[in-house]
């Protein structure tokens, strides 16, 4: 990335606003990017885990605000089942609800730390490099970065990388086997993950 400018700046209401302005910032989202074989997935795990580690002194008072999408306390879904009108769908929710709340503890006993929270695959830059493999270039969108457990950044990232995939569980794997390459996981985490 190049960074253009830093400027202050009025918005269209007339509040002072602080820009940013990159000129480049190369790739294509993960979702648009094809083919995504097994290695890209193997190499995010290893960005993630090497933003983890940068991320793990990070301090900042917002960093412990509510936010719907902690995986830690999640638990707030259960006061919203009643808004899910299709009964079959309602009752799956309230077994995955089941399965979370046991496993809940284990979830909050882990290291907290700053983590990303939202690698989705719209917040994942992918390019070609100079010999036409793909690449990750770039992260996205530190707007939902929080405290939590690693696993937790883990396992968001894995059910993005197994969306519209013939080999699901390869890809997680493999994401998970580029996370484990970088900072080591222990069984327990491991199987928190899945």
């Amino acid at each position: 990335e190049k960074m253009m400018s830093v400027s202050d700046s009025m918005d269209e209401t007339g509040q002072d606003r602080l820009l940013w302005l990159l000129t480049e910032l190369e790739g294509v989202e993960y979702a648009r990017f094809r083919p995504q074989p097994l290695e890209l997935a193997r190499e995010l795990g290893g960005h993630l885990a090497r933003l983890d580690g940068a991320l793990r002194e990070f301090a900042h008072p917002q960093l412990e605000r509510e936010l719907k999408w902690d995986l830690c306390k999640a638990e707030w879904i259960a006061d919203h089942l009643r808004e899910i009108t299709d009964v079959a769908r309602r009752a799956l929710l309230q077994e995955v609800l089941h399965d979370y709340r046991a496993l809940q503890p284990s979830l909050r006993a882990e290291r907290q730390s700053p983590i990303h929270n939202d690698v989705n695959d719209y917040n994942v830059l992918v390019a070609a490099d100079a010999n036409g493999s793909p690449r990750i270039t770039g992260l996205l969108d530190f707007g939902d970065l929080t405290t939590g457990p690693v696993v937790a950044e883990i396992a968001i990232a894995a059910a993005y990388v197994a969306l519209d995939r013939d080999d699901p569980m390869q890809a997680i794997a493999a994401l998970v086997a580029g996370y484990h390459d970088v900072s080591p996981l222990a069984r327990a985490q491991l199987a928190l993950i899945w």
